[in-house]
Order: C-alpha cells, then sequence, then structure tokens
C-alpha cells in the first residue's frame, strides 16, 4: 500500500491533466474507476485457471497497485525508480524486468504470489491511458523515442569530434 500512497496521487493527478475539458472535474472518479477495475481484471485470469479449484482464493489489490506504477511508467517512461529505495532504474526498464519476471514466475508457479494479477494489472496500466485518450499513445512513443534521440546525437558528434582530430 505504500507504493499506491506514492504513485497513487501523481496517476491521479495525470488523469487530471489530460482529460477533456469535460471530464477533468471527475478525476477522482476515473481514478477510483481505473482502481477498482485494475483489482477486477487483474483477477480474471487467475480466477478462470483455478475455476475447478474450490479452495483457490485471490486476495488483494496488488494487480490494481501494478496497474498504477505502469500508468506512472506510462507517462514518465524514463522517470528514475530507485529499486529498494537505492538503485536508480529507468522505469521503462524496470517495468521490462518486471513483466518478463511476473511471467516467468507466474510459469514456475512455486510461491503463492498472484504474479498473473501482477502481470495484467501492469498491462492494464500502461492500456487505460490509451483508452482515456488514443492521443497518448504517440506521447508514449515520443518519450521513448527521445532518449534514443540524444543517445545516438551524442554517438554522432562523438564520432564526428573523434574523426576531425584524427585528420
Amino acid at each position: 500500500m505504500l507504493v499506491l500512497f506514492i504513485f497513487g496521487p501523481v496517476v491521479e493527478q495525470y488523469f487530471k491533466y489530460y482529460l477533456s475539458p469535460e471530464t477533468v472535474k471527475f478525476h477522482w472518479f476515473i481514478f477510483l474507476l481505473f482502481y477498482i477495475l485494475g483489482i477486477v481484471l487483474s483477477s480474471l485470469l487467475s480466477l478462470y485457471k483455478q475455476r475447478n479449484n474450490a479452495w483457490y482464493n485471490s486476495v488483494g489489490a496488488s494487480g490494481a497497485v501494478s496497474a498504477i506504477v505502469f500508468s506512472y511508467i506510462f507517462f514518465n517512461p524514463w522517470k528514475m525508480l530507485y529499486l529498494y529505495g537505492l538503485l536508480p532504474v529507468p522505469g521503462i526498464i524496470l517495468g521490462a524486468v518486471y513483466l518478463i519476471y511476473s511471467q516467468y514466475m507466474s510459469k514456475r508457479n512455486i510461491d503463492n504470489i498472484n504474479h498473473d494479477a501482477h502481470f495484467i494489472g501492469a498491462v492494464f496500466g500502461l492500456i487505460f491511458p490509451i483508452i482515456l485518450d488514443y492521443r497518448l499513445l504517440g506521447n508514449f512513443i515520443n518519450e521513448l523515442l527521445r532518449l534514443l534521440y540524444i543517445i545516438s546525437s551524442i554517438l554522432f558528434n562523438i564520432s564526428v569530434l573523434t574523426r576531425d582530430n584524427a585528420n
């Protein structure tokens, strides 16, 4: 719940910022709807997989919290997230690793953690902003490409400078 407390208000403000003028006054409701849908949708696959297991239960909102974190990553893909509060990692990189880990652990099925809920919640967190406004997908792609452009510009300048110094 600490993650919800940290990322929730920020994602709610992003929704408020990007919503149309007609719906902006309901940003709190849209965030609440997002959170509840995150809980429900992230549990569906596990419930379906375990439909013949009368003893199965899935308790918690970790899928919804995963959705909130991934919406944050959607709006700030290169923003540093601190792994264990110490190691800075770009959100998009940490998110990709988290998705791979969740999928891997879901297939192994060796613990009592609903990795499917985390994975589906994360994907839902990436999709929900696009459902709110499809143009946000363009913003996300531009943010991803921005760093690649900067890196390629730096490498190009280095190659030009080294070539000029060699002559």
